[in-house]
């Protein structure tokens, strides 16, 4: 079908790719035309938006990518689940936008947040109704295993938000500029991904009664449960953010997230795997095929865990040079959280591709337990640190709970069945930054400044790789794979 693991992956990873490139370039503007204050306001709206966006997107879209993957006995299943979503989404929009705009007008938000953000909660509940459909299409273009052009809309997308956002900051609209600049560039690539969609989908089924054969309370039951765990994994990363807002003031919250935007970029590989493996590992469950699932699982895991290390022991390497270069002087505040955050960025990386393949089998109880667990403990320490040690003890808090996710998400995955991770592949991971660590952090202290982040970064990465291949944390068999498939660029897997 002209379609393997490794094309879809290399799809949405070089997207990612792009993607991070193009943030790297709009986030350093956007933090000094905005300032520290007005930063941490975006931030706010990120955090409440993002978690409004869980409720609203997180069980529509993610059940369009398992169940447009999928090949049922009914006829036009395709196009019947295009017309089950489409409503749904579409309710689901209106009511959040709905809510938004009631919170706006009754002063709810001024009360809680403060009157300047009144006007930006009435444009994001413009915002919430336009990027549902946007990343609705987009999933389904996933589902459709068109990874191709649904990555393409990814990159667009950002590129004209870029556009718009830092243009309409830098002629003084603010945040509310930058907000606006969401909203245009979501009406632009929604445009487009229909228009893809509509090659593939009769989307007027919309319109059409949907037939009692169609298995709607098993797409509600997937939808419900969806939410409910995307929301409590959202959690993890916004309930620190609304807590500082609560307890330091807007600068300090812009500093504290301009660490999380950093760790964050550590997220560029598993992210992109999680959402590939989601329609990828979906027939592989319905057929019972554990040992593909397994062997997957596995070497899914291990090349998160040493890429993430790698990027992880750099990015603390170089915090103290890179954080003011790339922010500015003024977000010097944001190393000491952005250290604090490492380690559990790394286990949430590691957690990723567990979690997308435990959430394709659709056993969603124990996956709502386990990410449940981990949310309430995040919840928990959060509230606990903060009031007393700022966005230190959020950073604290947060790599906890991140941490913990990467033990409550195994103990999940071998009670439905399969088994992700080894003894052995940490253990070579470990020699593997035991050795290659400490020389990495005497680069960065040899060179100074600039210098250090153009000299430091391939120089260790080659020590890294190197290393990992002689402590065995990547198989040579894995390697001679790589070497017979290049020249073709066939991968028929990960």
């Amino acid at each position: 079908m002209g379609r393997s693991l490794f094309s879809a992956f290399w799809s949405v990873a070089s997207a990612r790719v792009i993607v991070m490139v193009l943030g790297a370039i709009s986030t350093p503007l956007l933090t000094r035309i905005l300032g520290a204050s007005l930063y941490g306001q975006y931030a706010t709206i990120l955090a409440v938006f993002g978690l409004l966006k869980t409720l609203m997107s997180s069980g529509v879209v993610n059940g369009a990518q398992k169940y447009f993957s999928e090949d049922r006995d009914i006829n036009n299943w395709k196009d019947y689940v295009w017309a089950y979503y489409s409503r749904l989404g579409g309710l689901l929009a209106l009511i959040v936008a709905a809510i938004l705009v009631f919170g706006s007008a009754s002063g709810v938000v001024a009360s809680v947040f403060g009157t300047e953000y009144t006007i930006y909660f009435y444009l994001v509940a413009l915002w919430a109704i336009v990027t549902q459909y946007r990343e609705f299409t987009r999933r389904v273009l996933m589902g459709l295993h068109l990874e191709n052009h649904s990555e393409k809309l990814r990159i667009g997308q950002q590129t004209t938000f870029i556009l718009l956002a830092v243009g309409l900051a830098y002629f003084n609209f603010g945040v509310a500029g930058v907000i606006t600049g969401h909203i245009i560039s979501n009406i632009l690539m929604f445009t487009i991904g229909i228009f893809l969609v509509w090659q593939k989908i009769d989307i007027k089924a919309v319109l059409r009664p949907i037939p009692s054969t169609f298995p709607k309370k098993e797409l509600a039951f997937f939808n419900h449960t969806s939410i409910v765990y995307i929301f409590l994994l959202t959690s993890l990363y916004h309930v620190d953010i609304l807590m500082l807002q609560r307890t330091v003031d807007d600068a300090t919250v812009g500093y504290y997230k301009a660490a999380l935007v950093l760790v964050e970029l550590l997220w560029v590989a598993p992210q992109s795997l999680q959402q590939v493996l989601i329609q990828s590992v979906s027939d592989l469950w319905r057929t019972n095929a554990i040992d593909k699932i397994n062997n997957m699982a596995v070497r899914a895991t291990r090349y998160v865990l040493l890429f993430t290390l790698l990027c992880a022991t750099g990015l603390a390497a170089l915090a103290d040079v890179f954080v003011p270069f790339f922010f500015g002087a003024e977000y010097s505040p944001a190393v000491k959280p952005l250290l604090f955050l490492l380690p559990g960025t790394l286990g949430f990386a590691v957690a990723r591709p567990i979690l997308a393949i435990t959430h394709a089998k659709g056993s969603m109880k124990p996956l709502i337990a386990a990410t449940g667990f981990t949310a309430v403990l995040n919840l928990v320490l959060n509230a606990l640190l903060i009031p007393s040690y700022g966005t230190v003890g959020a950073a604290v808090a947060t790599t906890i709970g991140y941490g913990s996710l990467l033990i409550t998400q195994t103990l999940c995955a071998k009670y439905i069945g399969y088994n992700p991770v080894s003894l052995r592949m940490f253990l070579r991971a470990a020699l593997t930054v035991v050795v290659a660590g400490p020389i990495i952090f005497w680069l960065s202290n040899l060179f100074d400044g600039i210098i250090s982040l153009i000299i430091v970064p391939p120089l260790g990465a080659l020590i890294f790789i190197t290393t990992a291949i002689l402590a065995g944390g990547i198989p040579r068999n894995d390697l001679q794979k790589i070497a017979n498939q290049l020249p073709d660029n066939r991968f028929s897997s990960l």
